[in-house]
């Protein structure tokens, strides 16, 4: 690996850590925002933010701050990458096949090298970085585990509007078994909390609940997945939803990242024409609390509770 020298007609800030991992995002970007600022000062030379090119994780974090900042971006990775959302960098190089093959045309492209949080790859960078004589700087931040509470649709309504959504042309339809709407999401450390929310489900789920909802054709479709969702019409469920999240809260829960809570259930995902779906009545009758440390792309069901319909 040769020596990195100091580019003195630009600033390249190089940019690594977490993929993956669930990490406090607002925590990261707080961070490295400080990092970017004290690096540029109150440089004139142009500023171009380097990363990994996915548009996920500490990557994604960073190329939102140059967008912000009117910064140049640019993204190194293997072929691997293309499994990934990419953002759409000013200038894109894909060097190897396996995660690792691109980090050293990566530092040769960095003046100074970030790193927030990340696993072995994120620490080799940053020794070999130290090595090169790249100004380095460093920010642990602990991987989080997410918790989502649902309340499942009964199979009879969520066959109603299946019947439907089936003939959608989409990247992916949702199966029947899937048709749910989020109660509470949150990220967490390895929460020794979570045995005291438990024992809050089991008591407040000790009798029947069983919730509807009203669907009056009012559909969304957002995020990077263009996920096609129908909103859900209901007083009582939202109340719900305001006294569990004020709850969790009081048993460890940290307060929600999503304070406009809007219920839905998402049917598809990469729709590519938008179509009605029949007004109807939903009923919620299943609630499942899962976890995932994201080491896997599978939820646990750690709570389960579900009330039959007479």
């Amino acid at each position: 690996m040769k020596l990195n020298s100091l580019n003195k007609s630009k600033i390249r800030i190089g940019v690594v850590g977490y993929s993956t991992k669930y990490f406090n995002k607002k925590e990261a970007e707080s961070k490295l925002k400080e990092l970017i600022n004290k690096i540029v000062k109150n440089s004139k030379l142009p500023i171009t933010i380097v990363s990994g090119l996915t548009n996920i994780g500490i990557s994604a974090i960073a190329y939102k701050i140059a967008k912000e900042y009117g910064y140049k971006t640019a993204g190194y990775a293997c072929e691997k990458a293309n499994e990934f959302e990419l953002f759409d960098v000013d200038h894109k190089k894909i060097i190897g096949k396996n995660w690792g093959d691109e980090s050293e045309e990566f530092l040769n492209n960095t003046d100074y090298l970030i790193r927030i949080g990340g696993s072995e790859q994120s620490e080799k960078e940053i020794n070999n970085a130290k090595e090169l004589g790249i100004k380095t700087y460093e920010y642990n931040i602990e991987p989080k585990v997410s918790y989502c509470l649902m309340g499942y649709i009964d199979k009879s309504c969520a066959n109603d509007i299946h019947k439907q959504v089936k003939s959608f042309k989409a990247r992916e339809i949702k199966p029947i078994n899937s048709y749910h709407t989020t109660i509470r999401y949150w990220l967490s450390d390895v929460d020794k909390s979570i045995s005291k929310i438990i024992d809050y489900l089991n008591n407040r789920f000790k009798y029947q609940t069983i919730l509807e909802a009203e669907f009056n054709g009012e559909i969304e479709t957002f995020g990077n997945e263009k996920s096609y969702v129908l909103l859900l019409n209901s007083d009582l469920l939202m109340a719900f939803q305001k006294d569990i999240d004020e709850n969790l809260q009081k048993f460890g829960a940290p307060p929600s990242d999503f304070s406009d809570y809007k219920p839905h259930i998402t049917v598809a995902e990469g729709v590519t024409k938008d179509k009605k779906i029949d007004n109807c009545k939903v009923i919620i009758n299943k609630w499942i609390l899962t976890t995932n440390d994201d080491s896997t792309k599978d939820s646990e069901t750690i709570w389960e509770k579900e009330f039959k319909l007479k």
